[in-house]
């Protein structure tokens, strides 16, 4: 269930925004872009990584914030 949420939330929000931004900022297409997520067991499941890989592999590079430190990210 929070995988198929989340993977519609990467297709209706996440995409839509990268190309857009892409757009305004006149880069090329084949730039990526780093999609930031903690370390919650459904952004880690095979299963989105999976889907990840072969939907938006060469959109959208991922990296895991570890636990407890989203705040120092944010800053």
């Amino acid at each position: 269930m929070f995988a198929d949420k989340l993977s519609q939330w990467i297709t209706e929000i996440v995409i839509p925004y990268i190309n857009e931004t892409k757009k305004n900022l006149t880069l090329q297409c084949n730039v990526q872009a780093i999609l930031l997520i903690d370390c919650w067991s459904v952004h880690q499941s095979v299963e989105f990584l999976s889907w990840m890989k072969e939907q938006h592999g060469r959109v959208i590079h991922i990296h895991f914030i570890p636990a407890n430190y989203e705040c120092t990210y944010l800053i």
